[in-house]
């Protein structure tokens, strides 16, 4: 898949989000993937292209990330982080 010019406040084209509820004693390797991607020129205060909040056995992998950023809010209250994932 190609992720191109995508803007969001997490995560600029993808946002896993997980939490105790929805956290398996089953899970393993392979729960979340992210395979043969390009991203480029995505946007996001937090995680530029990727944004994984505590989301466990995430696999990424022949993916690209080209001019990814994260940016600060334009009242400075969220400090940009995590220029890609």
């Amino acid at each position: 898949m190609r992720f191109t010019d995508i803007y969001s406040q997490r995560g600029g084209a993808v946002y896993f989000f997980e939490n105790s509820n929805n956290k398996q004693a089953a899970d393993g390797p392979g729960k979340y993937e992210i395979k043969g991607s390009i991203f480029k020129r995505c946007t996001a205060y937090q995680g530029g292209a990727v944004y994984l909040d505590d989301a466990q056995y995430t696999n990424i992998e022949d993916s690209y990330f080209y001019e990814n950023k994260a940016i600060n809010n334009t009242d400075d209250t969220i400090q940009g982080i995590g220029g890609s994932v």
